[in-house]
């Protein structure tokens, strides 16, 4: 493809105008009136094989001179585009990509911007809504350029055989930094039964929710009367300090992101009993069956010819990961794994099984009894969000329920952005935060996956449904992701349940620092309920309780610290806390937290320097052993921990005298009667009776370690209990009322003396 590069020296005499109202447009020829010699729109490129082609003089809408018009005869590539790379633009800036556009069907063409370095290789991109109809209508994409060297402007449309005989224009192509507005309180209603172009009041509200939010600008509230909109959704305009946009449902507003396509399920008897598949040309990676997530295998993990190349190299630990040998053999091909299920449990691990073959375009199924799916209720969508905040400012997202998409919310590129009281289900992802994502706040959410296949590590087949996902198919699944951002997050008082996993962020150095993760209950999650794994800068893991997970704790791989993680409460885990191959000397403090595994701290994977920065204080651990791992041996700094024997394990002697040889634990309290003193264990009740052995027992870390670790601050000078409740407090209920928690409205942190 043919891409054309804009120079400094062009733009020139436009920023001379930069003082005018009117933004200054960043491509050339963006209204494609000028052709060039093979008479095609000058400054513009077209893949090498392309659709038919034409300028229309004509063609375009009131007050533009020209169109580009493409007629999609037949199948290529996925996408057609034609595209303009501009080098003039300001890094690390707010920018605005829009084109107008009619299309002969809805869901044809949609923009996107790669960011693209010195070298001319992506670093991200940003992806808008497709067209809603089939009139002239503005498509917007709101993105930030952060140190790109290119920003690449795609107008781009489908061109699968679905789409064969349809057409497409585009005119009057910007790229632009956003206008400033004048921050103005306004409310917008959007009911299923209004109409497109209504006032937007009450009375005549409007029937997209898109309308709704294209429309909107600093200070104005979209507000969803009750009902399902079938949508996704794209925030075009942000907010500024104390004026943002705000999407926010009433009672009963539900946000379904499933894609509203024909479910013409047929008999697929050449793979096998029982499986059925569906025709689509979208990949699709969400499916729901009577409202629960199918999991979903990745065809290139388990294509016949990949597993194939796996069993080449031999059955070693490289080649097969965590598979074990009688599991991962020719069996692993997907085909043979939709007749025989996974693993020893066969079917009643999964119960359902999915796989979108990109080669064969069609989206193949079998569920456990082989059950007709067109006797169920049953929904599916491609790799998108409900709800997308890219690029701008200060968004809110209150009140709704999101379900049936890729991600509830997806947020990047975005300055004090808000999600809270949504109820978000059968998403993979519940909120994720992205790229430039800074200082966002998630709060008062429940998120859930629902799995058909079911969440509790406990159930029958669970490590097959595990290895499925983990190795069959996209990994993991998170309620809350930090993925890469500018950090300085707020998450606190969520209800993350039948999960995948329940928190996890993760980066490089300079990433995600300063978060702030508290407050939250995780409970029933196959996988991890909270994963700390990046630099964890200031990174602070505070008050959570994590109850029915596989791990609850992971503190995997943190590069540089401190960590803090305290006052947690953890109930009915297979493991509390998990070191994993921890590589770097980061610095992380473990302290007055309440742990009920069978071990107090596991290594995995652990290797290296081990974990000689690891300070573990004031904690309380009933428990069978002291340790578990692999062969390297603790390192770790301990000691004031209060070590309870539960159960009689002979591995409870050898790991303590094993922390004596090592010189750990010395000043800690080993109790060999087996009862911490919690007021009432099976009802959940984790505070200290009276003649608890952990009353007293911690140290005056202050003291201890010479520096103020946070949450401390009411110990300083005494000797706590161990644990995460000190005598006197009430047990604590979480996610905590919202009418108890004094927070800063939405929209208004960070002030704009700390933020743009």
């Amino acid at each position: 493809m043919k891409t054309i590069l804009l120079a400094a020296s062009s733009f020139a005499f436009l920023f001379a105008l930069s003082a005018l109202a009117e933004p200054v447009n960043l491509l050339q020829n963006g209204d494609f009136s000028v052709k060039n010699e093979k008479g095609g729109p000058a400054q513009w490129g077209f893949p090498a094989k392309s659709q038919p082609w034409r300028l229309d003089a004509n063609g375009g809408p009131a007050g533009t001179p020209a169109a580009l018009v493409v007629d999609i005869q037949g199948p290529m590539e996925f996408f057609g585009s034609i595209e303009q790379g501009v080098k003039s633009f300001k890094k690390n800036s707010p920018y605005v990509a829009e084109v107008r556009v009619r299309a002969s069907r809805k869901d044809l063409a949609l923009l996107m911007v790669k960011l693209l370095d010195g070298s001319g290789k992506e670093i991200r991109r940003f992806t808008g809504t497709a067209n809603t109809g089939t009139n002239w209508e503005y498509l917007r994409l709101p993105f930030s350029s952060g140190e790109a060297a290119t920003v690449l402007f795609m107008c781009r449309h489908y061109q699968s055989i679905e789409h064969a005989g349809t057409r497409v224009a585009f005119a009057d192509a910007r790229l632009h930094e956003p206008v400033p507005v004048v921050p103005k309180i306004a409310t917008l209603f959007v009911s299923p039964g209004g109409k497109d172009g209504a006032a937007g009041t009450r009375e005549a509200p409007l029937a997209r929710v898109q309308e709704g939010l294209d429309r909107a600008t600093a200070g104005t509230t979209v507000r969803l009367l009750p009902g399902v909109y079938r949508e996704r959704v794209v925030f075009k305009q942000g907010g500024v300090v104390n004026f943002p946009v705000t999407l926010e449902g009433e009672p009963g507003a539900i946000l379904d992101a499933s894609d509203p396509m024909s479910l013409d399920w047929a008999a697929a008897d050449e793979i096998g009993p029982g499986v059925y598949k569906l025709a689509s040309a979208t990949p699709l990676i969400t499916v729901t069956l009577d409202g629960k997530i199918v999991t979903i295998l990745d065809e290139k993990r388990v294509d016949p010819e990949a597993v194939a190349k796996v069993l080449e190299k031999g059955k070693n630990k490289a080649a097969l990961g965590v598979v074990p040998e009688n599991v991962y053999t020719a069996d692993w091909a997907w085909p043979v794994l939709m007749v025989k299920g996974v693993g020893p449990s066969a079917w009643e691990g999964v119960k359902a099984l999915a796989l979108y073959s990109e080669k064969r375009r069609l989206l193949y199924l079998r569920i456990q009894g082989n059950v007709d799916p067109r006797t169920r209720r049953m929904t599916v969508a491609p790799r998108l969000p409900c709800v997308a905040i890219q690029g701008v400012d200060r968004c809110v997202v209150r009140g709704l329920t999101l379900r049936n998409g890729w991600q509830g919310v997806f947020i990047e590129g975005s300055l004090g952005s808000v999600v809270e009281d949504c109820r978000i289900e059968t998403t993979d992802h519940g909120i994720w935060l992205g790229m430039g994502a800074d200082r966002c706040t998630l709060r008062f959410n429940e998120i859930s996956q629902d799995p058909y296949a079911g969440a509790s590590p406990h159930m029958k087949g669970w490590w097959d449904n595990w290895l499925a996902h983990k190795v069959g198919g996209f990994y993991d699944r998170i309620g809350i992701e930090i993925r890469k951002t500018l950090g300085g997050h707020e998450i606190h008082d969520n209800f993350i349940h039948d999960h995948w996993d329940g928190i996890e962020d993760g980066g490089g150095v300079g990433e995600n620092p300063g978060l702030r993760v508290h407050h939250n209950r995780v409970f029933r999650v196959a996988d991890d309920g909270l994963e700390p794994n990046g630099a964890e800068e200031d990174a602070r893991w505070n008050d959570n309780r994590i109850e029915e997970t596989c791990c609850a704790f992971r503190i995997k791989t943190v590069r540089v610290g401190p960590l803090y993680a305290y006052r947690n409460l953890f109930i009915d885990n297979g493991e509390d806390f998990r070191c994993f191959v921890p590589q770097y000397p980061a610095k992380v403090y473990v302290y007055q937290n309440t742990s009920t595994s069978a071990s107090s701290l596991t290594y995995n994977k652990v290797q290296g320097i081990g974990t000689p920065n690891y300070f573990i204080h004031n904690n309380l651990f009933w428990c069978e052993r002291w340790w578990s791992g692999g062969d390297l041996q603790p390192n770790w700094r301990g000691d004031h921990n209060v070590f309870v024997r539960r159960g009689e394990r002979p591995e409870w002697a050898k790991t303590r005298d094993l922390a004596k040889d090592l010189g750990i634990d010395q000043k800690s309290l080993w109790v060999e009667a087996g009862d911490p003193g919690f007021i009432d264990f099976e009802g959940k009740d984790l505070r200290l009776k009276e003649g608890s052995p952990a009353r007293g027992r911690g140290e005056d870390l202050a003291k201890l370690l010479g520096i103020e670790l946070p949450g401390n601050e009411n110990l300083k000078g005494k000797r706590p209990d161990a644990g995460a409740i000190q005598s006197g407090e009430a047990m604590p209920i979480l996610p905590r009322p919202r009418s108890s928690v004094k927070v800063p409205p939405a929209g208004t942190w960070p002030g704009s003396e700390e933020g743009r």
